[in-house]
């Protein structure tokens, strides 16, 4: 919706929505942590989290949380390099010009078939890895609401491919290397 009278009307809009005064005040309403906006965020993100930091002067906390996780990913990336080097997998590319906030460590295996045995085999030492997505096109919404237009050279090929390895504040460097250690383990067999 436009907030104000200075922004123009294109036809991209779809519509005008007119609030009185009253209905443009921001009202709060309390958060009861029931997780349903975390699990829509495809970045896992509690807003209520942030939210927090803000309130409270604890941007810092963000900065530290956020050091944390890229130290998990550094981590990850240096310990998993062989297996790059090797062939067997490949790594997330950062472009130089670029920063990330470490908010996942993912891995592209060979494909649908090595990523389902590479799941299987991390659940069976414990290690919980996930697969990243379902293409919008594939996905019950988008066949039904959309239109898929060329030829899928990359999307699904790469989902059926990206596996999720578990990044989150807090994660240990012992952990982070358990898992290094078993992703090893599954290709030296």
């Amino acid at each position: 919706a436009i907030a104000r009278l200075d922004i123009p009307v294109t036809k991209g809009c779809s519509g005008l929505v007119a609030l009185g005064e009253e209905a443009m005040e921001p009202k709060e309403s309390p958060c009861i942590k029931c997780g349903a906006c975390r699990e829509a965020c495809p970045m896992k993100l509690f807003p209520s989290r942030i939210d927090a930091f803000t309130r409270h002067d604890r941007l810092e906390d963000a900065e530290k949380i956020n050091d944390d996780r890229l130290s998990s990913w550094k981590h990850y990336y240096e310990g998993l390099s062989d297996l790059a080097d090797a062939g067997k997998i490949s790594l997330p590319v950062i472009p130089e010009e670029c920063s990330h906030n470490a908010h996942m460590f993912y891995i592209k295996v060979k494909d649908l078939e090595e990523r389902g045995e590479l799941i299987s085999f991390l659940g069976e030492k414990g290690i919980s890895s996930v697969f990243h997505y379902v293409p919008l096109h594939s996905s019950e919404a988008g066949r039904k609401f959309g239109e898929f237009r060329g030829d899928d050279v990359y999307t699904t090929k790469d989902s059926e491919r990206l596996l999720r390895l578990p990044m989150y504040y807090g994660l240990k460097p012992e952990e982070v290397d358990e898992v290094i250690k078993e992703v090893h383990n599954f290709y030296a067999e």
